[in-house]
């Protein structure tokens, strides 16, 4: 009779190691998966960027672009975009660069706009001396996301 209790006892903390098992499981796949939708939870917006690299300054005003005409190498030029927050949350603007512009581009590239209010962003295009004559095009995207 003295080996029940023994018996008992492993038994008990054997079902208590599978239940905090179990437990930490459900907690780990619950984590991931709140990551996993708030990674996937962002909205996506694209837009093109384009300038010229040339011997003469020039502007360019399309509306539908990012585009920041002619420069000279050695010289930059700045535009904005604005983000307008018609939410009743604040939101989060994560923006990058297509790998084709980044090195050109300079900007914040994470921005919180409170709820009902906008925030101009500003971009700059700088081009290098040593910068080849030619057309470049590429790409800013914006994520956001409400916080």
């Amino acid at each position: 009779m003295a080996a029940w209790p023994c018996a008992q006892e492993e038994s008990m903390k054997r079902s208590l190691f599978i239940f905090l098992s179990a437990v930490l499981f459900i907690l780990s796949i619950y984590f991931l998966a709140n990551v996993f939708l708030q990674w996937m939870s962002y909205e996506r917006s694209s837009v093109p960027v384009r300038f010229t690299v040339s011997k003469v300054t020039g502007i360019d005003v399309d509306p539908s672009a990012l585009s920041f005409g002619h420069i000279v190498p050695g010289n930059s030029v700045t535009r904005e975009l604005l983000l307008s927050n018609n939410r009743n949350l604040s939101i989060e603007a994560r923006i990058a660069a297509s790998h084709s512009v980044a090195r050109y581009l300079s900007f914040e590239p994470l921005i919180v706009v409170p709820p009902q209010e906008q925030r101009r962003i500003g971009i700059v295009a700088y081009v290098p001396p040593e910068t080849k004559y030619g057309n470049y095009t590429g790409f800013v995207t914006i994520r956001i996301r409400g916080r």
